[in-house]
């Protein structure tokens, strides 16, 4: 039966632990609090998306909090968007939806959106964006055949999550088309013609994204609903601090508010958590006495995975390897890495398995990436981070002028820009560096130039007085 194949459960991870060795099966199941909010009717409700480090715990946005298991209600509305800053959890919560909908008695796609980056030329059909992509082990054209057209008929059974528009290289691009189900779309527009229910009407749809893909979504592909995935509330918060750190739990969280205040916010990110707890327990890999920044928590990271795996002799060498690769892809747009430019930059797969993720490319469809492996940051901001370190150490004083100008602002760029400035900023405890990109953003979208120096770059001063 063709539902008996589409009911199949998955069975993967809920949630991605990065780098800290624990069991799967033992991680407390917290949810963000969820707040909708009226995203659209004000305009861009997050002037931007860089955290604002706090010496208080975080302040929760106003808005009715949905409950997660009301999710599933068929009373609830056709179309959501889920919004939340770099490592709020959107992905961990697409499984959980994915999960909680199955459960449920529900058909459910998942569908990466950094799958979806095709070649600008390249079209498919509704079939093969929902089937053919999905269900890799339906070899036959009959039985993908039969399958969507199940889909097609049993709308109402069905459940699609998008996990990802910020990552896509042409959510600017969507635009819907009144073409039939059978027509040959590019990407771009079948996301819009499901957006807007010219397809698929009657399919529950759930999208993730940081907000700034959300915003200029035009009216009619808006979702009916908006909810912002909040920061962990502070009990939760403790929860999987104490999960993560261990033993040394009680002293590690001391540690944070006592020596480390500028931190205490961004512990109630669940990335940001694990990175933290990982800086705090092995300070003195790096050489760090003690770790008060978000920089100095992702230089402990990186040494820690060095002395650790043992792969790695030279951490500044592949740090710079690295950056390149992660500018590179940022700069396309895309989190997809191929496997020429891993060879260009002499990496193996085995050097970065704690910070890049290897995937075999199983698809029937035709991607842009034509190397028999995929790769990508285990998560996107560790891609941000790389290279806001390429341009730190890497990007002449020309380029740097014209990055400036034409990128430093850009939404695209927030989390870069942030990264950069805790690289550049000398006294970590003279200026923060994301208050300086806040305020910065707000005063003035230019600066003087000819302060730039070609031994450092003083950005703080170049863009912001």
């Amino acid at each position: 039966m063709v539902s008996d194949l589409l009911k199949k459960k998955t069975a993967d991870n809920d949630v991605q632990v990065h780098i800290l060795d624990c069991n799967q099966s033992d991680i407390p199941v917290i949810h963000p609090l969820l707040t909708k909010i009226s995203f659209y009717s004000r305009g861009a409700v997050m002037e931007n998306e860089a955290y604002a480090p706090s010496n208080t715990e975080p302040k929760l946005k106003k808005g009715e909090n949905i409950q997660f298991n009301s999710l599933a209600l068929e009373s609830q509305p056709r179309s959501t968007g889920f919004i939340g800053n770099a490592g709020s959890g959107k992905t961990t919560l697409s499984k959980r939806l994915r999960r909680l909908h199955e459960d449920g008695g529900k058909i459910v796609l998942l569908i990466k959106v950094m799958d979806l980056n095709y070649s600008p030329n390249h079209k498919l059909s509704l079939k093969e964006f929902l089937v053919d992509n999905n269900f890799h082990k339906l070899t036959e054209e009959k039985q993908r055949q039969g399958v969507f057209k199940y889909i097609m008929e049993n709308q109402n059974k069905c459940v699609l999550i998008l996990d990802g528009l910020d990552q896509a290289t042409w959510y600017k691009d969507m635009k819907t088309s009144h073409q039939g189900t059978d027509a040959k779309l590019h990407v771009a527009e079948i996301v819009a013609n499901i957006f807007s229910t010219t397809y698929l009407p009657d399919v529950r749809l759930y999208v993730m994204s940081r907000p700034h893909a959300m915003n200029g979504l035009q009216a009619h592909l808006r979702p009916e609903r908006t909810i912002y995935l909040q920061d962990f509330t502070p009990e939760d918060t403790r929860t999987l601090f104490d999960f993560f750190a261990g033993e040394t739990a009680n002293h590690l969280w001391d540690k944070v508010h006592t020596d480390s205040p500028q931190l205490v916010t961004f512990i109630s990110n669940p990335l940001m958590m694990q990175i933290i707890v990982i800086s705090m327990r092995y300070p003195n890999s790096a050489g760090i006495e003690n770790v008060s920044t978000m920089t100095q928590v992702f230089t402990c990271v990186l040494e820690h995975l060095r002395r650790v795996g043992n792969r790695v002799t030279d951490i500044s060498q592949l740090t710079l390897q690295l950056s390149r690769v992660a500018f590179a892809a940022t700069k396309e747009g895309t989190v997809l890495i191929s496997d020429q430019a891993l060879a260009r930059e002499r990496i193996t797969s085995d050097e970065v398995q704690d910070l890049i993720i290897s995937v075999a490319k199983t698809m029937i469809s035709q991607r842009v990436f034509e190397g028999d492996i995929n790769h990508y940051f285990s998560h996107q901001l560790f891609q941000e981070y790389f290279s806001a370190v390429y341009i730190k150490n890497e990007m002449s004083v020309a380029e740097f002028k014209r990055f400036l100008v034409n990128k430093l602002f850009d939404n695209h760029w927030s989390m870069v820009t942030w990264f950069l400035c805790g690289l550049l900023v000398k006294k970590d405890d003279d200026v923060s560096s994301a208050c300086c990109v806040n305020k910065g953003v707000k005063r003035k979208r230019g600066g003087n130039l000819n302060c730039l120096s070609s031994q450092r770059i003083h950005i703080t001063e170049c863009c912001f007085g």
